[in-house]
C-alpha cells in the first residue's frame, strides 16, 4: 500500500492509405514511458529440495523506469475480383531501464502473410506466420528464456451446402512444426498438425 503509483506518457503516430476495393495500407508506431514501474521481484529463490515449500517467494516493488515501444504495419491488396493478399508486420520491445534488461512478456518480431481466393460463398485461404527468435527476455522480473524462431503454414476453406448450411475446414500447422510461443509456460509446445471441419447453420 505504500508504493507510489505508476506514471506514464504515451505517444503514437500512424499513417493510412486506402483505395476502396483495391488497396488498404496502414502503419503505426508507439512509445510508452513509465515511471515508478511496479513488478514482482524474487526475494527467496525456489528450493526444489524442500518438499513442503519448493516455490519461490516474490514481493512487488518499484524497479525504476520502463519503456515499451513498437511498430505495426498492415497491407491488403486485391489482385482481381477473386484473389487478394494480406501482410502484417509487428515488432515490440520493452526495457526496464534500471535493471538494464527486457520487460517480461515481450513478443518477438512477427510477419504473417495470407493469400485468399473467394467466389460468391466459396473461399480458400493459404497463410503463413514467421516469428523471429526471441532474445530479449526478462531474468529478474520473470524467469524467461530464449524462444527459437519458427514458421508455420495453414490452409482454410469454406463452401455452402445449401439451405443456409456452410462447411468450413482447414489444416493448421501443415508441416507439423514443433514450436512454442514466447508466452508458453515451461516452453510447453503448441499444437502440431491439426485438421478441423465445422458445419454451420444460418437461419
Amino acid at each position: 500500500p505504500d508504493l507510489a503509483p505508476e506514471r506514464g506518457w504515451q505517444g503514437e503516430v500512424g499513417i493510412q492509405h486506402a483505395e476502396p476495393g483495391k488497396l488498404q495500407m496502414k502503419a503505426a508506431a508507439f512509445v510508452n514511458v513509465m515511471e515508478n514501474y511496479i513488478a514482482g521481484r524474487t526475494i527467496i529463490a525456489p528450493d526444489t529440495t524442500n518438499k513442503q515449500f519448493p516455490q519461490a517467494f516474490r514481493r512487488y516493488e518499484h524497479i525504476g523506469a520502463a519503456t515499451v515501444a513498437g511498430i505495426e504495419a498492415d497491407c491488403w491488396l486485391a489482385f482481381d475480383e477473386e484473389w487478394s493478399g494480406r501482410t502484417t508486420y509487428r515488432w515490440q520491445i520493452g526495457r526496464a531501464t534500471d535493471l538494464k534488461e527486457s520487460l517480461p512478456w515481450m513478443p518477438p518480431m512477427e510477419l504473417s502473410a495470407k493469400i485468399r481466393w473467394e467466389r460468391e460463398q466459396y473461399w480458400a485461404e493459404l497463410g503463413s506466420r514467421l516469428t523471429a527468435r526471441q532474445t530479449q527476455y526478462s531474468r529478474t522480473i520473470s524467469a524467461e528464456d530464449e524462444t527459437p524462431g519458427f514458421a508455420i503454414l495453414d490452409f482454410h476453406c469454406g463452401l455452402p451446402l445449401g439451405q443456409g448450411i456452410t462447411l468450413q475446414a482447414g489444416i493448421e500447422n501443415i508441416l507439423d512444426k514443433n514450436y512454442w510461443e514466447y508466452s508458453s509456460v515451461n516452453n510447453l509446445p503448441s499444437v502440431g498438425r491439426n485438421v478441423y471441419v465445422n458445419v454451420g447453420v444460418v437461419f
